[in-house]
């Protein structure tokens, strides 16, 4: 059992060498990657925003400044 136990401890530190091996190349998959910024508002928004006052009831407003809202999340 000890034997086993070392040889196993062996096998570790042997195959745990320093590999510095490079496997993929970024070049390859950067492109992919790249991404512009995304839009933070819009004119829709900016519109039924500025309709919504702290004392305000109007359901359509909200409405369409949460669909504004998802549509950013989504992207």
């Amino acid at each position: 059992m000890r034997y086993t136990i070392l040889l196993v401890m062996a096998l570790l530190l042997v195959s745990c060498g320093n590999n510095n091996d490079v496997v993929t190349n970024p070049d390859d998959y950067n492109q992919y990657l790249a991404a512009e910024p995304q839009e933070t508002t819009s004119k829709y928004f900016e519109l039924w925003n500025s309709k919504i006052k702290p004392d305000s009831t109007q359901l359509m407003s909200f409405g369409n400044v949460a669909s504004e809202y998802n549509r950013y999340f989504q992207n």
